[in-house]
């Protein structure tokens, strides 16, 4: 008997512990994680993955003005084959911080802002492989269509 009611604490506490699922989220080692979003930017091939980017880093802050595909001085498009075709190869990812705006405009004290980790994906096939590395890590998505060409196969 003593060897069941053993048992039954072990599971008791595996159970417990096993239920509190939101220990990350308020452990002193990771309050950061509050704060950190991962949000992917996904559509077709041309359809301005890189010029939202590239508004966002210049809405942020981080960039004076934004660059231009067409001129090759994007922030993410930054291999010489990248700048040369005026496609993304390989997925880049930038960093900024982006203030979440209050419901009393008057109220500044209580702003929160999150550190937001922008990923900027190719939208050629030939490229989905660097599409799929960056899905695994997401907490979001930006999904761009093209107003003119709309949604492609």
């Amino acid at each position: 008997q003593d060897s069941d009611s053993d048992s039954d604490d072990n599971e008791g506490n595996n159970t417990a512990n096993n239920s509190d699922n939101s220990q990350y989220s308020s452990h002193p080692c990771f309050p950061r994680l509050r704060s950190l979003r991962n949000v992917g930017v996904f559509a077709h091939v041309d359809a301005g993955k890189t010029t939202v980017t590239e508004r966002m880093l210049a809405l942020s802050g981080i960039v004076r003005n934004a660059g231009s595909v067409d001129d090759g001085d994007t922030v993410t498009d930054y291999l010489p084959a990248e700048r040369e075709r005026g496609i993304t190869i390989q997925s880049a990812a930038v960093g900024f911080g982006w203030v979440l705006p209050t419901r009393n405009k008057e109220d500044t004290a209580s702003e929160r802002s999150v550190e937001i980790n922008l990923i900027d994906t190719p939208g050629h096939v030939d490229f989905s492989v660097e599409v799929n590395r960056s899905v695994t890590v997401l907490d979001g998505a930006v999904l761009v269509v093209d107003a003119v060409a709309g949604v492609q196969a």
